[in-house]
């Protein structure tokens, strides 16, 4: 049994936990994710708790990507009959000009609704602990039947009130082979030469590691590598859930850039559903300037394009 008392591995243990209890994916659990409001007027807020007393973490990409498409996805499952499948089709995120710290909610609300609630369009706000607006999102969704075979539940918050059971690395069967790759990731990512101050928060570290692209080539102004679809990424349905593909999207614009810039905003359409196993990820930068650059982002599965992404990137002047 897994005994191990640092932030990253009890926070991965409990994503399996609550993944079990709750329903979600194990993403939004791992984040911290928890819901903050639904209003009478419809207007949905959820919220990342931090990991550390200090509330000073950064918000990476995923996490904001993750936390807005699951807040307008909420706002817009609020109007629809249980058990469908909504689809984000294109997703719009903003970054602030300072990076987001710390615990961050997101209010979100429903544009339209087509009349056979089939189609809908969300926005919403992300702030930080004071109030200040650190990113805005808007996206377009559909609903769907789920896939055959497929069962979804709305997702049991109440959980959060009567305590999720615990579990430890020994209660991990082979059907959570993905859950053990994800813990074990946590335990290697939180780890750290002896006496050397580790050079991102753990929390950050763990999220990379989740997010690890394999590299392979770089020629004439682009990247190529490759990347494993698992349990730990998939949505509720067994693809990859539409955060971590934001997540990677700005994680292979960076790179392409030298990671010395910041993504200034981000835009996704969803071709298809991307599934388990090797995907293909292709960055390319379109401009480079001195101000603001531009890259087109793609990844691909069996010889198939799922996803169409474009990033703006601007000199990063904080280090972050």
């Amino acid at each position: 049994m897994l005994v191990d008392d640092r932030p990253a591995v009890r926070r991965a243990l409990q994503a399996v936990a609550r993944r079990r209890a709750m329903g979600l994916h194990y993403i939004g659990h791992f984040l911290g994710i928890e819901p903050a409001s639904h209003d009478e007027d419809g207007t949905v807020r959820m919220r990342i708790i931090p990991w550390d007393s200090a509330g000073e973490e950064s918000m990476t990409a995923a996490d904001l990507g993750t936390l807005a498409d699951l807040t307008m996805g909420q706002a817009i499952r609020n109007r629809l009959p249980e058990g469908l499948r909504l689809a984000t089709t294109s997703l719009d995120l903003h970054h602030g000009p300072d990076p987001a710290r710390g615990g961050v909610t997101s209010s979100a609300s429903v544009h339209w609704l087509d009349e056979r609630r089939q189609t809908a369009t969300a926005s919403c706000e992300v702030t930080d602990a004071a109030g200040t607006v650190v990113a805005t999102a808007s996206g377009a969704f559909s609903a769907l039947p789920a896939p055959p075979g497929a069962s979804i539940a709305p997702v049991d918050w109440s959980w959060l009130r009567v305590g999720v059971p615990e579990v430890a690395d020994g209660n991990l069967n082979r059907s959570d082979a993905g859950f053990v790759a994800a813990v074990r990731a946590a335990v290697d990512s939180a780890s750290s030469e002896p006496g050397a101050p580790p050079v991102d928060p753990e929390r950050t570290r763990v999220i990379g590691h989740l997010l690890n692209v394999r590299w392979k080539s770089i020629e004439n102004g682009s990247v190529r590598g490759e990347f494993r679809v698992g349990p730990e990424h998939e949505n509720r349905v067994g693809h990859l859930q539409g955060g971590v593909v934001y997540g990677l999207g700005a994680v292979a614009a960076r790179h392409v850039l030298g990671n010395q810039c910041r993504v200034v905003d981000g835009r996704v359409q969803f071709l298809r559903p991307t599934g388990h196993g090797q995907v293909s990820i292709t960055a390319t930068v379109l401009r480079h300037g001195r101000s603001v650059s531009f890259v087109r982002v793609q990844l691909a599965s069996d010889g198939r394009q799922t996803t169409e992404m474009t990033f703006t990137l601007a000199p990063d002047h904080n280090g972050l």
